[in-house]
C-alpha cells in the first residue's frame, strides 16, 4: 500500500510541477482564477456549461494527471527534448550514392526518352519526367564538363525504420570516378518477406 501511496504522491508533485511550468511559461492576462476570468463581467449569469467546467471537467483533468502521471510526465520530458534537439530535416541528406549502386551510362538523350510520361487523360505534360521535369532540368544544370550521367539502384537501410529502396540517376565525376549529386525516380521503403 506504501508504494500506492507513493505513486499518487508522485503523481501529485507532477500535476503541480507541470501546472506551475506551464503558468511560468504562458500567463494569463486576466485574472489568476477561473471564476474570475468568468465573472469578469458584471451581468454576468453563471451557464450550466461553466459549472461544469469547473466542478467536473478540471478536477477530472487533474485526478487523471495524478493518477496517469507517467505518460504526462514522458510527453513532458519528450516535448522538452524535441524543442533542444531538432529532427535533422530528411533523411535523404544522409543517403548518398557509391559506386556499387551504379548500373549504367546513359546519355541525356536515352534517359529522357526512357522516362517521357505517356498520360493518355493529358494531365501530366508530355515531359520527361512529367511534372517533375523543372527539377530535371535543375539536375541537369548541376552537372559539369568532365560529369556522366549513370543509372544507379541501391538497398539503403537507414538509422530507423525498415529498407529503402532507391533508384534514380547520379552524376559521376569522370576524374574521380567518384558519384555526386543524384536525382531519385523511386524511392519506396521495403518490407522483409514472410518466409
Amino acid at each position: 500500500m506504501i508504494y500506492f501511496y507513493s505513486y499518487l504522491a508522485l503523481g501529485f508533485l507532477t500535476l503541480v510541477i507541470l501546472y506551475t511550468t506551464h503558468r511560468i511559461r504562458e500567463p494569463r492576462k486576466h485574472s489568476s482564477t477561473l471564476k474570475a476570468l468568468f465573472h469578469s463581467s458584471p451581468r454576468h449569469r453563471i451557464e450550466w456549461k461553466e459549472r461544469l467546467l469547473e466542478s467536473i471537467v478540471i478536477p477530472l483533468t487533474a485526478l487523471f494527471v495524478v493518477v496517469v502521471w507517467p505518460y504526462a510526465l514522458y510527453k513532458y520530458l519528450v516535448i522538452l527534448y524535441m524543442n533542444f534537439n531538432p529532427r535533422p530535416k530528411s533523411s535523404d541528406e544522409e543517403f548518398s550514392v557509391d559506386v556499387a549502386h551504379l548500373i549504367e551510362e546513359l546519355s541525356i538523350n536515352e534517359i529522357e526518352s526512357r522516362e517521357r510520361v505517356y498520360d493518355p487523360l493529358g494531365s501530366v505534360p508530355d515531359l520527361p519526367f512529367g511534372h517533375l521535369n523543372s527539377t530535371w532540368n535543375t539536375f541537369l544544370h548541376k552537372a559539369e564538363a568532365y560529369d556522366a550521367i549513370w543509372s544507379f539502384e541501391a538497398h539503403w537501410k537507414p538509422r530507423w525504420g525498415s529498407t529503402v529502396h532507391k533508384v534514380g540517376y547520379a552524376l559521376v565525376n569522370q576524374k574521380k570516378h567518384q558519384p555526386g549529386a543524384f536525382f531519385l525516380t523511386l524511392n519506396n521503403e521495403t518490407w522483409p518477406s514472410e518466409s
